[in-house]
């Protein structure tokens, strides 16, 4: 005979912490899938099979590759972030996924090693807020276009202004010496009448 006492309650441990961690992954909110080294799931949350549009039955016969969209920058990045989990352990970033039917969704995925060849990913549909970030940016650019042109009218409104303000002045510089001008003739004028009529009545 051999004791395997401790090995059965390593194994009732183990057991135990996985009962555990699937009793909170069926209460999360958030979307749970457990995957082995081969992208295939062992593990999926109501929450992830709800946003995928699959049972959980059915993701456990699928594997992440499924998920992804069929080719593009999209599949690209969705792999890149599946293979640095693998590689460093962890990794976080935003992932396209597909729904049944094909429709894409975003989602902000959180992935670490379990150990035993075993990886969590933790997601949250994101697609409202990157919806919403798009929106307010395209809102943003356009707030800076009409800010662009009202900037641009009222340059080449105050360069006018400043034009008509240069011409008055030099009008009313012509205005003033005109004018002293004309004094200065009515002032000559009186001058030459005054000595005409001395001169007249002076014998």
């Amino acid at each position: 005979g051999r004791d395997v006492t401790e090995r059965m309650a390593s194994e009732e441990a183990v057991r135990a912490s996985e009962r555990k961690l699937r009793s909170y992954m069926e209460q999360w909110l958030d979307g749970v899938l457990v995957v082995d080294g081969q992208g295939r799931y062992l593990e999926a949350n109501p929450a992830a099979a709800d946003m995928l549009g699959y049972t959980e039955h059915e993701l456990l016969q699928m594997s992440v590759s499924d998920l992804l969209p069929p080719d593009g920058p999209d599949r690209a990045t969705g792999l890149a972030h599946f293979n640095r989990a693998m590689t460093e352990g962890r990794a976080s970033g935003e992932v396209v996924l597909c729904k049944r039917g094909g429709a894409r969704f975003v989602v902000d995925i959180n992935a670490v090693a379990l150990g035993g060849d075993r990886y969590l990913g933790i997601f949250r549909d994101v697609t409202d807020r990157k919806r919403a970030e798009l929106a307010l940016q395209q809102e943003r650019a356009h707030l800076e276009q009409r800010v662009q042109e009202r900037t641009a009218v009222l340059t080449e409104t105050n360069a006018t202004l400043h034009e008509e303000i240069i011409e008055r002045k030099r009008v009313e510089q012509e205005l003033v010496a005109a004018r002293e001008q004309a004094l200065q003739a009515a002032e000559a004028k009186a001058t030459f009448l005054a000595n005409m009529s001395h001169e007249i009545r002076t014998p």
